[in-house]
Order: structure tokens, then C-alpha cells, then sequence
């Protein structure tokens, strides 16, 4: 599943986001509100390796990854958290890097997801 905003495309996370996560998550001071803040690579791989591999899962976290079309790169990332068996409540975490802030990317990012 592919999601896309005029400015973004949003995807689902993968091993191939390791590096761009690690180097905006680390962060701490950017990232002193978030619930994770890795301190290795490995953080970072098994962080992705434990969220679900698919959406609606009861229970689960499922990544996103917030790619800038413009440069390719990856600048944040998204999460929704199901909260109960039957999906009627979820909340939604959204990161991104500090180099990207301030230009409303959360708010599409935030606002495509909810959308879908």
C-alpha cells in the first residue's frame, strides 16, 4: 500500500529505512516526546522488524515512512497504533526530521493517513 500527497508518498517501512531512520531518531532532543529513541543500528532493525507486516492488526503498531518526492529521501516516519480488537480506535504517532520541519509535512502526512 501506497499512499501519496501532492508533496509526499507514504509507504510502509522497510530494512531498507534503517540508516534514514537512525540518523533523525537518534536525536534526543528533537525526539524527547517519542517512546523510542534508538541507541544502535540494531535498535532500528529490530524497532521495524517487531511492527506489524500489515494494517488493521488488533494490538499492533504499522510503520510508515514519509518520503519527500522531491529528493527521494526518507524524512520521518508514521505509526498507527490499533487499540482494540475491533478497530474502531486507533492514535497515531508521527516523526520527523528536524531538517524537514516546520513545512507541514506532518500535518499531510497525518491527514493522507486519516483519509485512508
Amino acid at each position: 500500500m501506497i499512499l501519496e500527497t501532492k508533496r509526499l508518498i507514504i509507504r510502509p517501512i522497510s530494512l531498507d529505512d534503517q540508516i534514514d531512520i537512525f540518523e533523525y531518531r537518534r536525536d534526543r532532543e528533537i525526539n524527547k516526546f517519542q517512546g523510542w529513541i534508538p541507541e544502535t543500528i540494531e535498535d532500528v532493525k529490530t524497532f521495524i522488524n517487531d511492527t506489524a507486516i500489515q494494517i488493521n492488526m488488533p494490538f499492533t503498531w504499522f510503520q510508515f515512512v514519509i518520503v519527500e518526492k522531491q529528493t527521494q529521501c526518507v524524512i520521518g516516519d508514521l505509526g498507527i497504533h490499533f487499540l482494540d480488537k475491533e478497530n474502531k480506535q486507533v492514535e497515531i504517532g508521527c516523526t520527523v526530521n528536524k531538517n524537514f520541519q516546520k513545512k507541514g509535512y506532518a500535518t499531510e502526512s497525518v491527514e493522507r493517513v486519516i483519509d485512508y
